[in-house]
């Protein structure tokens, strides 16, 4: 009966121990979740948000080899300028309709669908490119229809956030979604820029 006593205040350390503990690790988790790179933490939004940086990039790029590519094709500066009209016009055409579908189809299934109809008119554009068979007008056929799959996918990535990050999470997976295309477009206009630069001769 001595023992109950003494028995029941190790108890009583060993419970308060680990509450401790808990509430340690709880605190640690709210500061780690409440940072910038929380969201990076979900496995979903963290692959989704690599893939979406790789895109960028090679969206960026291609948008660099059209200009480039219709220079060579021709000196006409109305075609020129026409390469940025093709791969825009559908984003001022479609942003609103393409808002509207991604809040009433599956938003998985729309992505798939976007991001395979630019894989394919992207890797047409190449194989013509490399044929030699491409002229300037199936050049801006080819980016306008380019065009029309980044309209269409930018308001389906933008809605699925919600369901890749927690609630309290949402602000800073946005900010990360804006970090994953800005940071891509300035170091690619940056390079692009020094590329353009001629050297200066004596």
């Amino acid at each position: 009966m001595i023992g109950l006593p003494r028995l029941g205040r190790n108890m009583a350390k060993r419970a308060k121990g680990a509450i401790q503990i808990k509430e340690r690790q709880s605190r640690s988790d709210s500061d780690v979740s409440g940072s910038a790179w929380g969201p990076l933490r979900e496995p979903i939004f963290r692959a989704l948000w690599i893939a979406s940086v790789a895109s960028n990039v090679g969206s960026w790029m291609q948008d660099v080899g059209e200009s480039w590519l219709m220079i060579s094709l021709t000196k006409s500066p109305i075609l020129v300028a026409l390469v940025e009209t093709a791969g825009s016009l559908p984003i001022f055409l479609l942003a609103l309709p393409a808002g509207a579908l991604a809040d009433v189809v599956d938003r998985r299934r729309l992505l798939l669908t976007t991001q395979s109809w630019m894989g394919a008119s992207a890797a047409l554009m190449g194989a013509l490119t490399l044929a030699g068979v491409v002229n300037p007008w199936l050049l801006l056929l080819l980016t306008f229809t380019l065009g029309l799959g980044v309209a269409m996918n930018g308001p389906a990535w933008q809605a699925i956030l919600p369901e890749l990050a927690p609630r309290d999470e949402l602000p800073a997976a946005v900010a990360l979604g804006s970090v994953a295309m800005n940071v891509t477009a300035t170091t690619l206009r940056a390079n692009n820029m020094i590329v353009k630069t001629p050297c200066c001769t004596p």
